[in-house]
């Protein structure tokens, strides 16, 4: 990616966020997707380590994530492994 396409990415996230469209990126591995007070619910966890689940005490909210792909070969890669 050249550098005015690097700005370009940049330019185009922070826009994103100002408009307040987007959230600030986060790392899905290990921070929670930002939600909004009414998807805030209720968690009950049960079990201990890998055997931990978590259960809705009341609806289930619905979060839509998308991935972001700010160079166009990590997309075609994504899609390669997918097909595995």
């Amino acid at each position: 990616m050249s550098a005015t396409e690097d700005e370009a990415f940049d330019s185009w996230l922070v826009y994103g966020v100002t408009k307040g469209w987007v959230s600030l990126p986060v790392c899905a591995t290990h921070n929670p997707l930002p939600t909004m007070p009414e998807e805030d619910v209720e968690l009950l966890v049960i079990g201990e380590g890998d055997n931990e689940d978590v259960i809705f005490v009341s609806d289930e909210p619905c979060m839509f994530a998308m991935r972001v792909w700010k160079e166009i070969d990590e997309e075609e890669e994504w899609e390669e492994d997918d097909d595995e």
